[in-house]
């Protein structure tokens, strides 16, 4: 391994908290483990699961991150980097390689090094992604992937109603709807309407006014999880799927009933970052198809020094982050 500095910046927040709770540290670089791998982090992402994380939300949660605080400090989970080290057991990638991905249970994304398991949800960059691009893929893209064609089996000719269609996961939803040949609606602060329909949205809907849709969808995405069953469930024809990746106690309900009742309508959650690493990876690989074709994109909003990662995390806690953001490390 070549020799490293003995220490690096990291973000980090000690407690449950608003986005002043994040502080910039100085902590040791570390050292991989047999079967772990060091990388030299050029981007990472900044997300809305890292900020729900970070504020411990929904509070059941917290049974599985810590009761009073969290238990794992560091914060940021998708980067994109190159490999400088690895433990002896590793034999999957090389010293010098750009690699993309998520770094797991290990967090500590938002730092200029960070460690993964080599079994770990990870794949070789292409050059046809930059590093910017690259560590976005593992939140949005990938998320959306897993809910519209996976779970959602959103067909041609098929509408979908996207709640949250100007953030990370609605961006990429968007495109991957308007890939399967589906009527997209977006719902989007009407500054960002525009934005929505450039990335392939038939019709954009006000989110302060989904009363006033009267439209029946096949698939509903809510992104952002901030959909009530009394606003989805009058959208839905007598077979569709409600998706989201928000777990709430009202969503664990509604799927207990549907799975017990065996309805049509069906109330979906999945937690994507909790999929085997074998069957992500498998879902990467067909998103760069995707991405090397020039069918999809991944849109940055805003890019921000590590120094700056409270703005970006303010800039989410107030419900109007578009695209991705990005730190970028030198």
């Amino acid at each position: 391994m070549t020799e490293l500095p003995k220490t690096m910046k990291s973000a980090a927040s000690y407690d449950y908290g608003n986005y002043e709770s994040i502080k910039i540290i100085e902590r040791e670089v570390p050292t991989p483990g047999p079967e772990q791998i060091l990388v030299k982090i050029k981007a990472s992402g900044v997300t809305s699961a890292d900020s729900m994380m970070r504020r411990g939300v929904p509070r059941f949660a917290r049974l599985f991150m810590g009761l009073t605080k969290p238990k794992n400090k560091y914060i940021g989970t998708i980067f994109s980097g190159e490999v400088i080290g690895f433990g002896e057991k590793v034999n999957s990638v090389s010293i010098g390689d750009k690699i993309f991905g998520e770094t797991g249970f290990h967090f500590g994304a938002n730092a200029e090094y960070a460690v993964l398991d080599e079994k770990g949800v990870y794949v070789k960059k292409p050059d046809y992604l930059n590093h910017k691009e690259a560590s976005c893929l593992c939140d949005g893209h990938l998320t959306s992937y897993n809910f519209l064609i996976k779970l959602g089996e959103l067909q041609k000719g098929q509408s979908i109603l996207i709640n949250g269609g100007a953030g990370s996961l609605g961006s990429a939803a968007i495109q991957l709807a308007k890939i399967k040949g589906a009527r997209v609606v977006a719902t989007a602060s009407p500054k960002n309407f525009e934005y929505v329909k450039s990335l392939g949205a038939d019709h954009a809907v006000d989110y302060k006014r989904l009363d006033e849709v009267n439209e029946q969808f096949d698939v509903i995405f809510d992104s952002v999880g901030k959909l009530g069953s009394h606003q989805y469930k009058r959208m839905m024809k007598e077979s569709s799927k409600y998706l989201t990746p928000v777990l709430t106690l009202s969503v664990l309900l509604k799927m207990m009933m549907s799975s017990l009742l065996k309805t049509k309508k069906r109330v979906i959650f999945s937690a994507t970052g909790l999929l085997k690493p074998e069957v992500l990876k498998e879902y990467l690989a067909e998103i760069l198809l995707l991405f090397k074709d020039d069918k999809i994109k991944a849109p940055i909003e805003k890019c921000f020094d590590l120094n700056e990662i409270k703005y970006a995390h303010k800039d989410i806690e107030s419900g109007h982050k578009r695209a991705n953001y990005v730190l970028v490390f030198s």
